[in-house]
């Protein structure tokens, strides 16, 4: 298959992803959608990136939460290597690009309930 088609793929099945995660948050109860005062405080957000971490962006990340979770704020992925599986776990750090008693903190507090790191993520 040539690169470009490979790409466009990629590209067709993450956005596939993206909606399902999309749908199945809406489907639990959870509001994927800021209100627009959020959105605008997002907007305006520069993280800079700890340069002494690795960037794991591309990584295909999951969470293993139970169905009504309401603390979605680690995730997880694994991959199979010589002798086991290896496994990495991020958690969130909301506080530290989200201070207390802004549009974003009211947001998560009201009904997102931590799902910012999914946000970003997608």
């Amino acid at each position: 298959m040539p690169r470009i088609r490979q790409e466009e793929t990629h590209l067709h099945m993450a956005n596939e992803i993206k909606a399902a995660a999309r749908q199945e948050m809406i489907d639990h109860g959870f509001a994927p959608d800021f209100p627009p005062e959020a959105e605008r405080q997002l907007e305006a957000i520069r993280l800079q990136p700890d340069p002494s971490l690795r960037d794991l962006t591309s990584l295909l990340w999951s969470s293993i939460d139970n169905d009504d979770s309401r603390d979605l704020d680690q995730i997880e992925w694994a991959e199979r290597v010589p002798g086991g599986i290896r496994v990495l776990v991020g958690v969130a750090d909301v506080d530290s690009a989200v201070a207390r008693a802004t549009p974003i903190a009211r947001a998560t507090r009201s009904h997102l309930v931590r799902c910012i790191l999914i946000v970003l993520l997608l």
